[in-house]
């Protein structure tokens, strides 16, 4: 990819890794940049390097490959992942809401999803979008007619 078309701060993270490819948290906050331009699918190769760079678990490139996962609707690709960082940092509420939101994207996973918001709520009770989720998730969808 040709570094001119790319906006500075991806430049910057580009030429970096260049120097240095092996850097796991360059990797990682390369993705970050990356998923906030909207390069979600060349973001999950960012955070597939990351995580190849650190076998044995990195939560948030785990978590943010789940994000780039969702937002491409590769659910059952983003579900794996927001597992991992749930199970590397349990008590972390953020992941478990994201876990709940995409087995919510996934037929028949909605008792996961409630599941996933109760941890989620369970761990940070004054979230109002934990319970939102979890109240959303308790309801039955609709038959389509």
């Amino acid at each position: 990819m040709n570094l001119w078309f790319l906006p500075p701060s991806l430049q910057s993270f580009r030429a970096a890794l260049q120097a240095r490819p092996d850097y796991a948290a360059g990797q990682l906050h390369f993705g970050d940049a990356l998923l906030k331009h909207g390069k979600h699918t060349e973001a999950v190769g960012a955070f597939e390097a990351a995580l190849a760079l650190r076998p044995q678990g990195y939560h948030a490139a785990s978590h943010n490959l789940g994000s780039a996962l969702h937002a491409l609707g590769d659910f059952e690709g983003a579900e794996r992942h927001f597992r991992a960082a749930a199970e590397l940092r349990p008590a972390a509420p953020k992941g478990w809401n994201a876990l709940g939101l995409v087995r919510m994207a996934i037929p028949g996973r909605r008792a996961e999803a409630r599941a996933a918001f109760e941890e989620a709520l369970r761990l940070m009770p004054a979230s109002q979008e934990y319970a939102a989720n979890l109240a959303n998730a308790a309801d039955e969808p609709k038959a389509e007619l």
